[in-house]
């Protein structure tokens, strides 16, 4: 066994080191000799690649004549290109590492390609105002129906930065479901679903507007018709609807002995003739008890 498990040590170390592509220590395969380089390896041969290319071409000019400080340079340098700060157009002579940095901070020194936007990810839920019978609409107020984390001021920004209302005061209130006992006989809030579902708890938010804002008139029945057919989709609504609730019916089996024999009009016939006949015999026979015992 010990010889065994010896092999195949041997055979892993084998596999490892004879699959590597290229050693990291030893020269590239130049076939033209143009890049000869001996010393210490510091990229991979990737990098290496892409680093005499730059030297050849004249892209990249080390500060030293040192190969391992030079490596180094092109090193950081690309580094410092990948990392650097998205959403700025730079120029070959820009240095990424001072705009990074913010030495670089007006406007005129930086050309903006693009800005930041973020997005809001709540949702205002706007619901009818609640009026008082015998009472006037009041188009200068708005109720939402809004997440429970958010403050006033948020409402007013994400109104004012969102949709461009101004609103001139906000009022705010917290809604619970009612207390109900559970199964374990332990007290529970009924009803469950985030802010804007209207169940559970929720946050209402009265907003005072500057300029008044109705709600849509209903649509007339005409243009119902002629956008989404309306007759049509409630024929079909109640026709689902009675074919759910219809449910299984009694077929008379045990009148003839014969099932399904309600379904033709000659045998609800004859059914219905039976029973007259059965139920008129019993008659006679309860008439003939009477008149037996008055005699």
């Amino acid at each position: 066994m010990r010889i065994v498990s010896r092999v195949c040590k041997q055979l892993k170390d084998a596999a490892y080191t004879q699959s590597k592509p290229q050693k990291l220590t030893g020269k590239l395969n130049d076939a033209r000799g143009q890049f000869e380089y001996t010393g210490k390896a510091v990229l991979t041969p990737r990098e290496e690649l892409k680093y005499r290319m730059a030297v050849s071409t004249n892209a990249f000019t080390p500060s030293t004549d040192d190969a391992l400080d030079g490596r180094k340079q092109w090193l950081e340098k690309q580094r410092q290109w990948r990392y650097r700060l998205r959403g700025i157009k730079y120029g070959k002579n820009d240095d990424v590492t001072a705009i990074k940095d913010g030495t670089i901070s007006t406007l005129s020194q930086q050309n903006v390609v693009g800005i930041p936007v973020f997005l809001p990810n709540i949702t205002f839920r706007l619901m009818r105002n609640y009026t008082p019978p015998n009472q006037e609409y009041n188009p200068y107020f708005a109720t939402f129906r809004i997440p429970r984390s958010l403050t006033k001021q948020d409402i007013r920004s994400y109104l004012l930065a969102v949709y461009g209302v101004r609103s001139t005061w906000i009022h705010t209130d917290l809604y619970q479901p009612r207390l109900i006992r559970g199964m374990t006989m332990r007290w529970k809030r009924k009803g469950r679903g985030d802010a804007t579902t209207g169940r559970g708890f929720y946050k209402r938010a009265l907003v005072g507007l500057e300029e008044p804002f109705y709600f849509p008139d209903e649509p007339a029945r005409e243009e119902l018709e002629n956008k989404y057919a309306y007759s049509e989709r409630e024929w079909m609504t109640r026709r689902m609807l009675m074919a759910f609730q219809k449910g299984w019916r009694w077929r008379g089996v045990k009148e003839t002995g014969q099932r399904g024999s309600t379904q033709r009009l000659p045998n609800v016939l004859k059914a219905i003739s039976m029973r007259r006949a059965e139920r008129e015999q019993a008659i006679a026979e309860e008439a003939g008890k009477i008149r037996d015992a008055r005699l």
